[in-house]
């Protein structure tokens, strides 16, 4: 190795890697779409929950509120059992770049006179 000229031993290089980065790219690919099918199967990431929304928040504005994002696939505004919201709720989309997107967009904003505070729902 040391008796081989410099441009040689970058050539070899260039060959090893630039033969691997395509297999690379399509394992990735396959792993990101497998990560996220078994994601989405379990439930974990795609579902956040909203949380200090104003009273007159009911399930159709929560899901008008997020509908911009995409296809939502469930949203419930959580009440107490005479009716009363609690003031937090559920949303869920069907994929989870539409939920990050969501999450990310989502945090913080005005909504109504309150700011929406949205963190990923905690499985227990």
């Amino acid at each position: 190795m040391s008796g081989d000229p410099p441009d040689v031993n970058l050539r070899w290089l260039e060959l090893f890697f630039t033969a691997r980065v395509p297999l690379l790219r399509e394992l990735v690919g396959r792993l990101k779409k497998l990560l996220q099918s078994l994601l989405q199967t379990q439930n974990l990431v795609d579902k956040f929950h909203p949380k200090k929304l104003d009273d007159s928040i009911d399930d159709d504005k929560l899901n008008e509120l997020f509908s911009e994002f995409s296809t939502i696939m469930s949203c419930k505004v959580m009440r107490d059992p005479s009716g009363v919201s609690r003031g937090s709720g559920f949303v869920a989309f069907t994929t989870l770049e539409e939920a990050s997107r969501a999450l990310y967009e989502m945090n913080e904003k005005m909504v109504t006179s309150k700011p929406l505070y949205v963190t990923l729902t905690q499985r227990k």
